[in-house]
């Protein structure tokens, strides 16, 4: 009677084990999945406020305010903001002769 009393213990404990590492791993799932979401979010709605035609330095101002990672080369500016891990999403911003040309939302997945 005691052994089985033992064995109903350990099954028991071995169960609930597996569902909290069922939880945790599911857990880490939804958080890398809402961290990329995020990230994708902030990016389209900083590219939805900066439209072609604007100045630099009218867009620079407006992304400014977003606390992304900035980003520039001659003619581009990317606005990056992190997602899970090794993954982020971008907002592009080209600029030709002093004026925004073109702007774009870029994945960027590990």
């Amino acid at each position: 009677m005691q052994n089985k009393s033992l064995l109903h213990r350990v099954i028991r404990a071995v169960a609930l084990g597996a569902a909290g590492l069922l939880i945790f791993v599911g857990g880490i799932v939804f958080l890398g999945l809402h961290l990329n979401d995020r990230a994708r979010e902030q990016a389209t709605a900083l590219c939805s406020q900066i439209k072609p035609g604007i100045t630099e330095d009218a867009a620079l101002a407006i992304a400014g305010k977003t606390g992304a990672h900035h980003l520039s080369a001659t003619d581009k500016h990317e606005f990056r903001f992190q997602g899970w891990v090794f993954n982020a999403t971008s907002c592009e911003i080209v600029i030709q002769a002093g004026k925004v040309a073109a702007v774009s939302v870029v994945e960027l997945d590990d």
